[in-house]
């Protein structure tokens, strides 16, 4: 399993309430229609600070690296992004293999 870390920076115009009704109003939906994904899981920072690096982390999950290139590929993916772009100050990605330990 994949599982996929995107970390986002808010944009300096918009306030953390208005960035978090973003997230979780627009941006979480359009996520939930990616294909091939498995799991979805959307946070927000709780303190208002602008000079945090990020704001928000989503963690999505996928069978493999093929099934993620291929969401994204899609038109779903390509909406998803640009709504990122349009939204964001900056957005890193994680591709990881998560391991339990507890």
């Amino acid at each position: 399993m994949l599982k996929v870390f995107s970390l986002i920076k808010r944009r300096e115009d918009l306030s953390l309430d208005e960035f978090r009704e973003w997230v979780f109003e627009r941006h979480a939906p359009m996520g939930k229609e990616l294909p091939g994904l498995r799991e979805y899981h959307v946070s927000v920072v709780e303190q208002d600070d602008p000079d945090l690096p990020y704001h928000a982390v989503t963690e999505l999950y996928f069978d493999d690296e093929d099934a993620f290139k291929e969401a994204f590929a899609s038109d779903a993916g390509r909406a998803a992004g640009d709504d990122v772009a349009r939204h964001a100050a900056g957005r890193v990605r994680l591709l990881t293999r998560e391991e339990r330990v507890i």
